[in-house]
């Protein structure tokens, strides 16, 4: 069980966002409490990194936000929220299915089981010029659902790769946790380890397979070898060459 992260909880039927209620809240000048989360039952108008769009299911789907408020981080230093939440996540899902070895952290903002998509991210932050002020983490997950829109095709649940479903409050109070211990971590100064970890975690890494810039047709071989600190995808060609990518500028195929 987490002590702060989810101590306090707004929970809401239905809403646009979760991400944009709990900046709402924050820019408004109230005194939220870190870890405050704000959770629904249905988001309909969700979204992944970069403005890409998030699909969810109501009672299905798990989507929530919760405000860290990472001041000992520079500006510089703000991927490291990002390591933080892929870690946790991945822990938790893990967790709901040990019998899979494949539970992977699909760079930038993805977690994947089994090949395919079963969670996103999305963190925004409020910077000053020397800290991060506020991390505002929205996390969709699949929890429950049984079939997907064809233009779909990548995605799955927690349902699905389990054969079992799960209560969406249980999911939020493991994830809750899950979160808190890896911040905990990064506050206790262990971003070595944590970044060497993130690392092994990557989907695709250590594998050949092709990928696409997004104004070019023809694909390309690559090998994910790891990423940076400040979150650029390292990726190795067959010719030797190593390639740097920010996120949004390169296609999985």
């Amino acid at each position: 069980m987490s002590l702060f992260i989810g101590s306090h909880r707004i929970e809401i039927a239905s809403t646009g966002s979760t991400n944009d209620d709990l900046r709402a809240l924050v820019e408004g000048g109230g005194s939220l409490s870190e870890g405050t989360v704000i959770w629904t039952h249905e988001q309909t108008k969700g979204r992944g990194q970069l403005g890409a769009s998030w699909h969810s299911v109501p009672g299905e789907s798990l989507t929530f936000s919760v405000l860290f408020r990472p001041t000992f981080l520079l500006p510089a230093e703000s991927f490291r929220m990002g390591v933080v939440v892929s870690l946790a996540f991945s822990d938790f899902v893990q967790g709901l299915m040990p019998e899979r070895s494949d539970v992977r952290i699909k760079w930038p903002n993805d977690l994947y089981a089994g090949g395919r998509k079963t969670g996103g991210i999305l963190i925004e932050n409020s910077l000053s010029a020397h800290r991060i002020e506020t991390s505002v983490v929205g996390i969709g997950m699949n929890v429950n659902e049984c079939g997907f829109p064809e233009w779909l095709p990548q995605a799955t649940s927690a349902a699905l790769e389990t054969g079992r479903s799960f209560g969406l409050s249980w999911v939020l109070d493991g994830l809750c946790t899950a979160l808190e211990r890896r911040y905990l971590q990064l506050r206790a100064g262990l971003w070595p380890e944590m970044k060497r970890q993130y690392d092994e975690r990557l989907y695709r890494k250590g594998e050949w397979a092709s990928y696409r810039l997004p104004d070019q047709e023809a694909p390309f071989e690559g090998m994910v070898e790891g990423v940076s600190d400040n979150g650029v995808l390292c990726l190795r060609t067959q010719e030797g060459e190593l390639r740097l990518f920010a996120p949004r500028t390169l296609r999985y195929l």
